[in-house]
Order: structure tokens, then sequence, then C-alpha cells
């Protein structure tokens, strides 16, 4: 017992009669029967870590322990899924299973779509995801196959693209509970360009997707950089705006470049000369107008 000790190496004694071992072999773990309490506890054990994140204060719950057993079942003990209606059951679970996971992760989902869920479930596990959705859900799904994550869906039927995200983030593997509850602010979030600005504000909305742009660019979050400039392009699109059209087809074709999409790319420069070329034209006309007006030659072309 100490020379193994003293090497750092730890031995733990499992029972699996009724036979009644020393109380010097410790620690020991019960494996008696079906109940999985014993194994959970051994494997714990051996784990040696819990989750950090806490719950957020002020979320009791006051059901029965047997709802919580029953979540432990599907996605403590397996990889597995569970939905519940109750914030406050899903956090609780989290308080009484937290060294049964590497980590947890929160995602609101209401509203958003699978690139900016698959984008912040990233930035929250410090993984860069440069590439495009597929290349993105790829790298997450290698990287949370090797590891025990619980992921909490919040209002996870309220996703945009009308899918679950479950499905969509991980397929059948992983670990995860959708809950309805407080949503988890992600700073990139606010920063979309949609047509639900208050009061229809165009210079507000151009003002935010800039700031969207500026944040997904620090953070690395290609893919939702590159569905921000569409967005907010066919936005501009509608708004007859051609300024914001060139502005942000240019970054578009930054992007597509940057994946390889060259054949993309392509396509929508030539649909930058076409459509933007006669107004570029214009405005070089009347500069050079200005320029000599005061004496200057007109910049060269």
């Amino acid at each position: 017992m100490e020379e193994p000790k003293a090497n750092g190496v730890r031995i733990g004694f499992v029972q699996c009669d009724d036979w009644a071992p020393p109380r010097a072999l410790q620690p020991q773990f019960d494996c008696r029967g079906p109940a999985p309490s014993g194994l959970r506890k051994l494997k714990r054990w051996v784990r040696g870590r819990a989750a950090t994140w806490h719950p957020p204060e002020g979320v009791g719950f006051a059901g029965a322990p047997a709802e919580l057993d029953g979540i432990a079942g599907a996605v403590a003990d397996r990889p597995g899924v569970r939905s519940t209606g109750s914030a406050a059951l899903a956090y609780a679970f989290v308080r009484a299973y937290a060294e049964d996971f590497d980590e947890v992760f929160r995602l609101e989902c209401a509203g958003r779509t699978p690139v900016a869920l698959a984008g912040e479930l990233g930035a929250q596990i410090g993984l860069g995801l440069e590439s495009d959705l597929p290349g993105n859900l790829k790298k997450l799904r290698e990287f949370c196959s090797a590891r025990r994550f619980l992921v909490l869906l919040e209002d996870p039927k309220a996703t945009m693209s009308g899918c679950s995200p479950s499905r969509k983030l991980f397929h059948a593997d992983g670990c995860r509970i959708g809950a309805d509850g407080a949503p988890k602010r992600d700073p990139f979030a606010p920063s979309r360009p949609n047509s639900r600005t208050p009061g229809g504000d165009w210079l507000e909305l151009c003002r935010l997707a800039r700031i969207g742009r500026r944040i997904a660019r620090d953070q690395n979050r290609i893919a939702e950089l590159y569905e921000l400039l569409r967005d907010w392009h066919a936005l501009a699109d509608a708004q007859g705006d051609r300024n914001i059209l060139d502005e942000s087809a240019r970054e578009m074709v930054w992007v597509l470049e940057g994946w390889g999409r060259f054949a993309e790319a392509s396509q929508l420069k030539r649909r930058r000369v076409t459509e933007f070329g006669e107004q570029m034209a214009c405005l070089s006309t009347r500069q050079g107008k200005h320029d000599e007006v005061d004496g200057a030659s007109p910049p060269e072309q």
C-alpha cells in the first residue's frame, strides 16, 4: 500500500460480492447489485476532476432526487441527450453531477443559427474556429469526442434554422441537456444585423454590423463574420445602398478566398465590377472635377 503511494500510484478496491474486505483496503467502492452509485463513485475517483462552471445563484430546485437520477442515466453515465422545461432542474443536475464532466458550457439558442452556436461554443472552449460551418463542426466533434463535456442548450427549439442544435452540432454523440432559462449573452450576438433593428434605423443597423464585424475578426469567428456580412449584404440590397453592398461584398471575397473557395470569390468579384463599377466611376469623375477647381491635377486612376 505504501510503496505505490510513494510513487504516485493510486490503488482502489472494488467490492463485487458479499465478502467483507479489511478496512485497511481504502478507498473501497461497493459495486454490488444493479445500482449505479458505486460505479459512479469509482468513475469519479478515476477521473479525479470536475467541471468548474457553476450555475447562477437564486435558481432553486424543489423537485424529487429521482428526477436528477433520470437525467444522470441519460447524459452522465453515457453520452446522450435529455430535454427539460425547467432551468432549475438543469442547474441542480450540474451542481450534483459536476464531477462527471470535464466542463460545462451554456448556449442560448433562441433566434440563433448553427453557425452562431458553433462559434460561441468554440469561443467558450477556447478552440479557434476559422473555417466555414462544416469545417468548424468537424473540428468541434473531433475535440469534444475525446472529452466529457456537458452542453446546456437553453430554449433549443427556438433556433433560426428550425432544427435541433444538438443534432446539428453533435449528431448522436456527446452530452447535452436542453433547458429553458435565463440567457447568457454572447458579446457577438447583439451585433448581428437583422430587419428587426429598433425603429428600422438603417444607420444604426450598419453601426451594429461594423461592431459585430470587428468582434468576429478579433475572436477569429470567421464563419459568423461571413454570415453577418451575407445578411448585411442582403439587407443593403433591399435598401438600395450601393456603398454598403460594395463594402460587404469586398469582405466576403476576402473570407471566401481565405477558405479556398476561389470560384465563389471570383463570381462575387465580377458582380462587384458590373454592379458597382458605374457608381465608382462617377465618384472618381466628381473627385477629379473638384481637384481641378482647387488647382490640383486629378489623382491617377
